[in-house]
């Protein structure tokens, strides 16, 4: 697992990571949560209402978890079906 140092009253703590952690931000960890709550697929602009996220916000973060391999997109109309890539 990878670390993060802190430091806390001048001592510097270390705190672990999962390796999902280490590799994606607060945006992708959210948008990944509800995904999974999902059972793992969803449809895009359902994620505004339960992220509070934005409309382009959404779309860039979509876009990294893309590239990551995270997630794939599969245009449905005038959205996109959000799929969580089994690993």
């Amino acid at each position: 697992m990878a670390t993060a140092d802190i430091i806390f009253e001048n001592k510097a703590i270390k705190l672990e990571k999962s390796p999902a952690e280490a590799l994606l931000n607060e945006r992708e960890l959210e948008i990944m949560d509800v995904l999974q709550r999902a059972n793992g697929r969803i449809l895009q602009n359902s994620l505004i209402s339960k992220t509070g996220m934005t409309g382009p916000t959404i779309s860039r973060t979509l876009l990294s978890l893309e590239n990551k391999g995270f997630i794939v997109r599969k245009r449905l109309g005038m959205t996109n079906e959000i799929l969580m890539v089994k690993r």
